[in-house]
């Protein structure tokens, strides 16, 4: 709809009513309030014959996203756009001298980039989240970006680009254009007007917040992408994110249609919330340039199944991966440091997490009173180095405490304590292997594990604390590399059945074992290690599951040929090791018996 600027009165919310009308081209001198209510306005253009806008113009027009007011404008009026919900993007032309009381009230405004020099009167009226201004003139702005040279503002395929040194040839993505001219947008690291290629650093904070259009993006700007920056962007589905340096705090918050999202090497930073509830992400990548994924990065994001960490990752912050109820395996590299609390809370199907091999200990976290894994179904853990945690009941004992479903744990030579409750009440547990590393076994280490069936102690064991198996009643085996029987605290081995269970200890350690307390109550000791195993095996820090048709190896150094035959000999598969990690699928049924070998060792074992 266009309105002549030979046009000089329309009556008092004259289109009441006339919800067909989307667009807007308005030319006459005054615009009056003859649009108020009318939700059905998308797109608005003020004519460069306007100079006032009137009390209430666009009083609850809730479908516009974005407003020019062009230089010709003199003053907006009370309330006239007060009620625009859907109001984001405002720019304020060089001759407004002039903003009415709650003219921008009730409306959602992101983004108010100021093209006049001089401050109106009344210029807080039309605050933004963000407010882009020439000067340090606006004091009354909450958060405001100075450009000097905003005034030389322009726009590249629907994204508008502020110059930060015209000399230097640099810019900064501000603001958008809320249409289909950014279905798919490039953002590149340099972009050209009038001939003069400028090149792009800060994508700035609520660039494109809720728009509606994108669907394709790519980023390779060379800097930062701000906070917010396509927070709510619904359509958007396919996201390269290429820039050098951070992605911001909930820079793609609740995009929730996003599907691929694609990590170039040289993001430093991942905020908070920047991918919450990104509920149609399925798998992602972190590139070894990244360092930290902050708090709710990646919390919501309810159909991802495969997520790989980069090895330049230090912190994984707190709820980062909360509520991801399809990860099924957390593979944990050397470089992280910390592991915050709720890290994966709701992760309601993750059932292997491993922790690489490692130098540097490894700090987790709780769920306040509940343990850290209290909500996932934990079938295996890898343990490649030294963990702590704080062991109160405030803190949940330990990230395993009471882990019902875990049924098998590695843990390598470089972990040198079992800490105190550490597996207690772990009532699956059929399976572990302790490195040699391991000196120490805390009180409860292991207490109430009464599907405990074997247990294997490394070489330099040398205490087993208070009740650390306590309730341990289905044990059968115990393989003991420790050449001298380990010292143990009140009722630590009494509660395994000595007629049931047999104690393999290193040759000419029997004598040890008889002699001690606690090991001598073993009927069946032998000298001479058996390290088979029976769906799960373990080997040098190796872990090996068949189950389910799959063989899983974890524990491996990257780029392992693994091969995998028959009894017969007749090979079935093979892989190379990936972050130290393999499954391979080979539909096996259950009984069955492959031969899984790895380098130049070979490992027989059944399918559960």
């Amino acid at each position: 709809m266009s309105i002549p600027n030979s046009i000089t009165s329309i009556g008092y919310s004259a289109f009441a009513g006339c919800n067909n009308i989307s667009s807007v081209n308005i030319h006459s001198n005054n615009i009056g309030p003859w649009f108020s209510g009318l939700s059905s306005i998308k797109e608005l253009t003020i004519g460069n014959e306007v100079t006032t806008i009137s009390d209430k113009a666009f009083q609850n027009c809730r479908g516009l996203n974005s407003v020019i007011i062009p230089n010709n404008v003199i003053s907006i009026g009370n309330s006239a756009f007060s009620g625009c919900s859907g109001l984001l993007s405002l720019t304020v032309g060089t001759g407004i001298t002039s903003i009415g009381q709650n003219a921008f009230y009730n409306t959602n405004l992101k983004k108010t980039i100021w093209l006049t020099n001089t401050p109106p009167s009344g210029y807080n009226n039309a605050n933004g989240a963000i407010n882009y201004v020439a000067n340090e003139q606006y004091s009354n702005l909450n958060n405001k970006i100075v450009y000097p040279f905003i005034s030389s503002l322009f726009d590249v395929d629907g994204i508008y680009y502020v110059p930060v040194s015209p000399s230097e040839r640099t810019c900064d993505a501000i603001d958008c254009k809320y249409d289909e001219t950014v279905a798919n947008t490039n953002i590149n690291s340099t972009v050209s007007y009038k001939g003069i290629a400028m090149n792009v650093q800060k994508i700035q904070p609520y660039l494109f917040y809720n728009n509606k259009f994108v669907e394709n993006l790519t980023c390779n700007n060379n800097g930062d992408i701000g906070y917010n920056a396509f927070t709510e962007c619904d359509n958007l589905k396919n996201v390269a994110c290429n820039n050098t340096g951070k992605i911001g705090d909930n820079a793609f918050e609740s995009c929730s249609n996003i599907s691929s999202l694609s990590l170039g090497g040289k993001v430093s930073f991942i905020g908070k919330n920047t991918f919450k509830n990104c509920s149609s992400l399925t798998s992602v990548i972190i590139p070894n340039s990244v360092t930290r994924l902050d708090n709710y990065s990646f919390s919501g994001c309810s159909s991802l199944a495969d997520i790989i960490l980069g090895n330049q990752v230090d912190t994984i912050g707190a709820r980062a991966f909360e509520n991801c109820k399809s990860l099924p395996i957390v593979n944990i590299p050397k470089s992280v440091k910390l592991i915050d609390n709720y890290a994966f809370a709701g992760c309601s199907n993750l059932k292997s997490f491993i922790i690489e091999n490692r130098e540097e200990e490894l700090t987790l976290g709780s769920n306040n009173i509940s343990p850290l894994f209290a909500d996932c179904p934990l079938d295996s853990v890898y343990i490649g180095g030294n963990i702590t945690y704080k062991t109160s009941s405030s803190y949940g004992y330990s990230p395993f405490y009471r882990n019902t479903s875990l049924r098998t744990v590695v843990i390598t030579d470089k972990e040198t304590e079992i800490s105190p409750n550490e597996f207690y009440g772990c009532t699956n547990l059929q399976n572990f292997s302790i490195g040699d590393g391991v000196e120490s076994f805390g009180d409860w280490a292991f207490s109430g594990c009464s599907s405990l069936k074997s247990l294997s102690f490394g070489t330099q064991l040398k205490t087993i604390g208070k009740e650390a198996f306590s309730d341990c009643t289905a044990v059968t085996q115990i393989v003991s590399k420790a050449a001298t029987a380990p010292t143990c605290d009140t009722q630590a081995l009494d509660d395994i059945n000595k007629w049931n269970c047999t104690l393999y200890v290193p040759k000419g350690s029997l004598t040890s074992y008889k002699a001690a307390n606690q090991w001598k109550e073993f009927f069946f000791i032998e000298e001479g290690t058996d390290n088979t195993g029976i769906g799960h095996v373990f080997a040098d820090d190796i872990l090996i599951q068949a189950e389910n048709g799959r063989i899983i190896v974890n524990g491996i150094d990257e780029g392992t040929n693994i091969t995998i035959y028959n009894i017969n000999g007749t090979l079935i598969g093979s892989a190379i090791s990936q972050r130290g990690n393999t499954v391979v699928d080979l539909n096996l049924p259950t009984g069955s018996i492959a031969i899984v070998k790895i380098g130049d060792k070979s490992v027989k074992i059944v399918v559960k």
